[in-house]
């Protein structure tokens, strides 16, 4: 019940201060004196603490993880854009726009020699 009721606060702190940290600090403070009066194991109060704190971190739309994890996929997808389009405008600026240079001064070449 100890451990469902730790779970239980860390979500609810992580949705009302929008921050793992702030969760993962007020929960230890809070059930660090209960665990130890109880002889429990405060390394499996650390690691429910943690791990409900992160993982829920990302989940609420609010916080910083989830806000750092949607700006992060935008920036995915525009690298992996990039990643498709500046090849074809990369060869488009070498060669292309090369060849219609030379082309044009063929022609100018051309048209000059007539005169």
């Amino acid at each position: 019940m100890l451990v469902l009721s730790a779970i239980l606060t860390t979500i609810a702190t992580v949705c009302l201060s929008s921050s793992e940290y702030v969760a993962m600090i007020l929960n230890a403070r809070m059930y660090l004196p209960v665990y130890k009066n109880f002889n429990l194991n405060t390394v499996g109060l650390a690691h429910i603490i943690t791990e409900v704190a992160v993982y829920m971190g990302a989940l609420v739309p609010w916080s910083a993880g989830a806000l750092l994890s949607s700006k992060l996929w935008e920036l995915v997808r525009f690298s992996i854009c990039l990643m498709y389009l500046l090849p074809g405008l990369t060869y488009y600026l070498l060669v292309y726009s090369r060849t219609r240079e030379w082309a044009n001064r063929r022609t100018l070449f051309t048209i000059h020699r007539s005169h």
